[in-house]
């Protein structure tokens, strides 16, 4: 059994992670298309 708690952390967590994610495959688009230009 969780707590309340922990829960919103583990789902903060996973929001920060992948908004973590989604800028680092930003910024490898951005640097490919960097290149092919």
């Amino acid at each position: 059994m969780t707590t309340p708690g922990s829960d919103l952390l583990r789902v903060s967590f996973d929001a920060e992670s992948s908004h973590r994610t989604r800028e680092a495959l930003r910024d490898r688009v951005v640097e490919r298309v960097a290149e092919a230009t």
